[in-house]
């Protein structure tokens, strides 16, 4: 609004200095140039006047804008056209000189309306720049607690977030991955501390896992050993046996020998006494109880032999779960 009053069109501060560069124009060109000026800014007030009709002013600048200031502005072009004009055309000083002097109380009128309309347009201005900043300040506020808040939020979501980390791990993430490194270059005797690792946690899972690795490396072990006593037992027994076998053989060849003995001396000695052949016959008994014996043991001996194999299956079938866990 201040832009059209403050220079015109709806300001006609210009159409009275043009009025009275009229009455000191010198010859007839300079009159038709300013006539024809003053002429193009009464038709820019009017339509100035016509847009400002159809904006929805508030019923205080209506009054005095529209109402108050355009009444001594019609009267001002009224008697320029009708007679300043005229007179100046005319040459006719006295006529042109009361027609200015009315003009110029008519500008009066219309200027003391218009100051008054910046004086009310400028403090609303003043007004509406003061609610601005204030909003601004308030939103500026606004934003900066809204700010902190959300920092301060996303710095306890952090430390939260870092706490459940944390505790799921159930320690540094360091220790976990010192930990594990050593257990894969198969260091299992380190201690890993719980202190604070509740159950379910990484260290706590660690910590089982190297638990149960030595707990079937130690049956691993154990299990070796009992088939290396085993196959030692086997061993022993295979030579046992070898020698009571060759003992067996020996003993079998005596008896045999003893017998073809006997049956040689029955043949040469038939008329020996009875108490020389019921002496071999006893000697020979005795050597048959001998290898009988001997077969006894060559039995047991291959019992033993049995229970140390069925032994190393056993332990090569716990050998088999224990992998498997």
């Amino acid at each position: 609004m201040i832009a059209d009053i403050l220079p015109p069109p709806e300001y006609i501060l210009e159409s009275y200095l043009v009025t009275l560069q009229l009455s000191a124009a010198g010859d007839i060109a300079e009159r038709e140039s300013l006539i024809a000026r003053l002429t193009t800014l009464k038709a820019d007030f009017d339509t100035r006047h016509t847009y400002w009709l159809k904006e929805n002013l508030d019923s205080e600048l209506t009054d005095i804008f529209l109402k108050k200031s355009y009444a001594p502005a019609v009267a001002f072009y009224t008697t320029a056209f009708d007679a300043f004009v005229p007179a100046i055309k005319q040459g006719d000083a006295a006529l042109a000189t009361a027609a200015l002097a009315k003009m110029k109380i008519d500008y009066e009128a219309h200027r003391k309306v218009i100051d008054e309309v910046v004086q009310i347009t400028t403090k609303r201005i003043q007004a509406d720049e003061a609610t601005a900043k204030a909003m601004i300040e308030s939103g500026t506020l606004t934003m900066l607690i809204i700010l902190t808040v959300s920092i301060c939020a996303a710095v306890i979501a952090a430390m939260i977030i870092v706490r459940s980390v944390l505790k799921s791990i159930g320690g540094e993430p360091e220790y976990a991955t010192n930990m594990t490194n050593l257990m894969a270059e198969g260091d299992l005797r380190s201690q890993i501390t719980l202190s604070g690792a509740s159950e379910g946690s990484l260290v706590w899972a660690i910590k089982r896992m190297q638990d149960m690795m030595m707990r079937t490396t130690s049956e691993i072990k154990r299990a070796v050993d009992t088939v290396s006593t085993g196959s030692h037992q086997i061993a022993t027994g295979n030579i046992d046996l070898s020698q009571r076998t060759e003992e067996q053989a020996i003993a079998l060849q005596q008896t045999a020998a003893s017998m073809a003995q006997l049956t040689t001396t029955i043949k040469q000695n038939a008329a020996s006494p009875a108490r020389e052949i019921k002496s071999l016959i006893t000697n020979s008994v005795d050597q048959v109880a001998t290898g009988s014996e001997l077969v006894q043991q060559a039995g047991a001996t291959m019992d033993d032999i049995l229970a140390s194999v069925d032994q190393v299956t056993t332990i090569m079938g716990q050998i088999a779960v224990a992998r498997g866990e």
